[in-house]
């Protein structure tokens, strides 16, 4: 059995943030999640954590509301 890091109903997101690439809230690893404003946040990938940790709070929740299209996955 995998472990998740939490249930669907606890991300913000359904797609990375940063690339756009859907998100599976049963396969998001615990090390795949950030905090931001009291919510949990998922990512694809890893580098997409550092990306993340770069952007102003501001950047951040524009790229929660507005996130990038694709299914591309290149860094």
């Amino acid at each position: 059995m995998t472990t998740s890091a939490a249930g669907a109903s606890e991300f913000v997101n359904t797609v990375c943030p940063i690339m756009g690439n859907q998100i599976e809230p049963k396969e998001v690893d615990a090390s795949l999640v950030k905090n931001f404003n009291g919510k949990k946040v998922a990512f694809c990938c890893p580098p997409c954590l550092e990306e993340w940790d770069e952007l102003t709070d501001a950047e951040k929740t524009e790229k929660l509301s507005n996130p990038p299209k694709g299914d591309a996955h290149s860094h």
